[in-house]
């Protein structure tokens, strides 16, 4: 894999986080759902969940 690929491997991991992030922070604020619960449909761990939630992600 040349340079140019990992360069656009790298950007569209941080696209994809970015995504879940702003879905998290849309779940979190409908205040519907329990932190497992967006954790699942996000596919990330608990403890990502709860990052996003204090804002240190």
């Amino acid at each position: 894999m040349g340079i140019i690929e990992m360069i656009a491997e790298r950007r569209k991991e941080e696209g994809r986080k970015e995504n879940q992030i702003a879905t998290i922070k849309n779940m979190l604020a409908a205040g519907k759902l329990s932190m497992e619960e967006i954790a699942v449909y996000a596919g990330v761990s608990v403890y990502f969940v709860k990052k996003v939630r204090q804002g240190k992600i």
